[in-house]
């Protein structure tokens, strides 16, 4: 976009987010607005945020009215968020990281817009739900290599960040508090301060080693020989979908940081990884929760082979077994040589 685009964007946004919060809510409709909002955020077993879903437009002229209203208040607040992001990167003259910063703003405007949440409701309307956009669902409709065409899509400043994402498969959250990185010879280690630690989940820290081989050269390659990766997690979330945009126009759904830690989770599922490690790797304090990430039809075994990761907090294995089985993988992962 060109300077004069980006401040019309700016403009036409900011005019329509400021009609729709101008009037103010009761303390009861603005908690009945936040819970239809918070229904639509897909999670995973330890609340760590997948996806967004809205839900099928009730049949209801009363509901419909009021999901309408809840949504339009909270994609304002988006607005809103975004705008105030991107005039700190114009007061400080990035330009790059604006335009990024303003790259979703016409999918919301158009959510916005008659034909999104603007529209009025019909009668007796066919609803029908739409499959479950989490990102482990979604990266069916993408090819095989799409980590390999973002990477090449990507600006050289945020090669980096991507390839910390493909091949660890951190959060973004951990992305935003910064990943160490050691390169040792043929080999790349990752240490994570993790996030969701609390009452005993998840692994405060974790290392993660991952062999150099021909399909993750080219991402260890864009890392530094040691360092930290870091990153804002806003601006992460925006450039992701921006090059996911560019990269398959025609699709509706997008690329997240989440695609990234499903794939990973896929690859060590392919490669028959050791659940225990699994967990490690995706920073888990127990074995159960990595059923929610990836699938080993949709990872590549040469990409998981040769990682090796350890966490902070000890890892139980808490898989539903059938009697006597937990006993026998336990004795042949005893076996097995180091």
């Amino acid at each position: 976009m060109t300077p004069d685009e980006m401040n019309e964007l700016t403009k036409t946004a900011r005019t329509l987010a400021n009609e729709i919060l101008t009037n103010k809510l009761s303390p009861r409709s603005e908690a009945a607005y936040a819970a239809i909002v918070d229904r639509c955020w897909i999670r995973d077993a330890e609340g760590n945020t997948e996806g967004f879903e809205y839900p099928p437009e009730p049949t209801r002229r009363g509901t419909y009215y009021q999901y309408r209203a809840a949504f339009r208040r909270y994609l304002a607040g988006q607005v809103k968020a975004i705008l105030t992001r991107a005039d700190s990167c114009q007061r400080s003259g990035n330009q790059e990281m604006r335009e990024a910063e303003l790259s979703s703003l016409p999918e919301i405007l158009e959510l916005l817009g008659p034909t999104g949440f603007g529209k009025k409701f019909v009668a007796h309307q066919e609803t029908e739900r739409t499959e479950n956009r989490s990102k482990r669902k979604t990266l069916r409709y993408f090819p095989k290599d799409w980590e390999e065409k973002v990477f090449e899509a990507a600006t050289p400043t945020w090669r980096p960040a991507i390839a910390v994402l493909a091949l660890a498969g951190c959060r973004p959250g951990e992305l935003a508090k910064g990943v160490s990185v050691t390169k040792n010879g043929d080999s790349v280690t990752f240490r994570i301060s993790g996030i969701k630690t609390n009452s005993g989940h998840g692994q405060p820290e974790r290392t993660i080693t991952i062999s150099r081989t021909d399909l993750t050269a080219r991402f260890i390659d864009a890392l530094p020989d040691e360092g930290e990766v870091k990153v804002n997690a806003g601006s992460l979330r925006t450039t992701l979908n921006r090059l996911s945009h560019r990269l398959w126009p025609k699709k509706k759904a997008t690329i997240s940081a989440y695609s990234f830690r499903h794939r990973a989770a896929s690859d060590v599922k392919a490669a028959g990884v050791a659940p225990v490690v699994i967990a490690a790797t995706l920073g888990h304090a127990v074995t159960k929760t990595q059923s929610m990430y990836g699938a080993s039809a949709q990872g590549s075994a040469s990409r998981g082979e040769g990682i090796t990761a350890a966490g902070s907090r000890p890892i139980k294995d808490n898989r539903r077994l059938p009697p006597g089985l937990r006993e026998d993988l336990a004795e042949a992962e005893a076996a097995r040589p180091e």
